[in-house]
């Protein structure tokens, strides 16, 4: 498991591949190429690393023991946050933290799909084996306010972090969230919402385009919107 701490209003993308014609290798340039893995490699599983504003950090190389495309992407839009990353996870989604305590932890050997947003201003855990498709919306909190005057002031913070200047004086105590947990070998259809508070129990199949509210029970399949109890997985 690896560990990045958000300290600053950041959004960190992947490293483009750049194909380009094979050059002979120098000597001087294989040392550096050793120099710079053996940077990449030092990093501890279970550390956690402060990230600078104007720290040049591309996910793949940070998070090496996983795989992710071309389309993932991490934001902490008002500073803070962390992300935890168990080995060989298949990323194909995006990450946001939403609040200075927002927290996403992904185990091992987990695929999230294309278009798949997690986002965090409590706390999201995802266990070990687990399958989330395309296009699912995975939501700890409300975003904003039931007081009109509030979510106003939301509107210009957003205006504010699209023109480069990210605010943190948004006022998250007034903001309903609680955690999602999702554990080991879950399958999650493509489409699905999974709303703050929900836990979702081992081995559970939640159905395409489901709108899960409430709690799930291990070795069920639920579906539909609200998601209700289909049946019982023998």
């Amino acid at each position: 498991m690896i560990s990045l701490k958000l300290d600053t209003p950041i959004s960190l993308r992947v490293k483009p591949k750049i194909i380009q014609k094979p050059k002979p290798v120098s000597l001087s340039l294989k040392r550096r190429i050793i120099r710079k893995v053996k940077k990449i490699l030092s990093i501890k599983k279970d550390a956690v690393v402060p990230i600078a504003q104007d720290t040049t950090l591309y996910i793949n190389e940070y998070f090496n023991n996983s795989h992710f495309n071309e389309n993932v992407y991490i934001n902490s839009y008002y500073g803070g946050g962390i992300i935890e990353i168990g080995e060989n996870c298949l990323i194909m989604g995006g990450f946001n933290i939403e609040g200075p305590n927002g927290k996403i932890k992904i185990g091992t050997s987990t695929f999230i799909g294309g278009n798949t947003q997690l986002n965090s201003m409590n706390s999201i855990s995802i266990g070990n084996n687990v399958l989330i498709a395309a296009n699912c919306v995975i939501q700890d909190h409300n975003s904003h306010s039931t007081n009109y005057l509030e979510r106003r002031n939301d509107i210009n913070l957003t205006i504010r972090r699209f023109l480069g200047n990210p605010a943190k004086d948004k006022n998250f105590d007034i903001i309903a969230n609680k955690s999602i947990v999702i554990e080991d070998d879950v399958w999650i259809g493509m489409g699905v919402y999974i709303l703050k508070g929900v836990t979702i129990g081992a081995r559970s199949i939640i159905g395409a385009g489901s709108v899960v509210t409430k709690d799930v029970p291990s070795d069920t399949i639920y579906a539909g919107n609200p998601a209700s109890f289909v049946k019982k997985l023998k």
